[in-house]
């Protein structure tokens, strides 16, 4: 048994390709458009006591899945389901934030 633990794996997800996978599996693009909005527009910030010590104030993300939402492990599981298809063993696939 191997066991593998991604870090960070939930902030890599590339949401190009999610796009794509999501529609080679047959999500209608009225979901798929859903979703890309739900990723879509996102910033984040880092405050310290509620101060910001770097000189920039807010970053687009531009990669990852919403960790603590209900959608994030469904769309991680969806983005790394075709890893296991030239491997001749058992695979099971996980993930859960």
């Amino acid at each position: 048994m191997i066991l593998l633990e991604f870090a960070k794996a939930f902030d890599k997800v590339c949401h190009r390709r999610l796009y794509v996978k999501l529609k080679a599996i047959g999500i209608n693009t009225d979901t798929i458009d859903w979703v890309m909005l739900f990723l879509s527009d996102r910033k984040q910030a880092v405050k310290v006591l509620g101060e910001n010590p770097f000189p920039f104030d807010v970053v687009e993300v531009r990669s990852g899945i919403s960790q603590g939402t209900v959608l994030g492990p469904t769309l991680f599981n969806i983005f790394i389901n075709d890893a296991p298809y030239n491997i001749k063993n058992k695979i099971n696939l996980y993930a859960d934030n």
